[in-house]
């Protein structure tokens, strides 16, 4: 799970390959897809690593902002809270 604050890098297992290996840094936690749960409350199996994902919004470094689950991201560094 990310945090905000959190620098992410787009894995290349993601479907939309003009972003793979971009980074960005979180910037919103959108959270679990629910349309991924059935009537029961089981996750639908679509593929190998079924289950529901988390999204986030990621501001890439490029000044735009995208929303990405966490199967499309590898965390590259932890953000830093300040007390202020």
């Amino acid at each position: 799970m990310f945090n905000l604050g959190d620098l992410v890098k787009v894995v290349e297992n993601c479907h939309l390959k003009f972003f793979v290996g971009r980074m960005g840094i979180v910037d919103s936690r959108l959270g679990k897809d629910q349309t991924m749960m059935n009537e029961d409350g089981y996750s639908y199996d679509f593929d190998d690593d079924s289950g529901s994902c988390y999204y986030f919004g990621v501001a890439l470094l490029d000044g735009h902002s995208h929303i990405f689950s966490d199967r499309e991201l590898e965390i590259i560094s932890k953000g830093k809270k300040e007390n202020v």
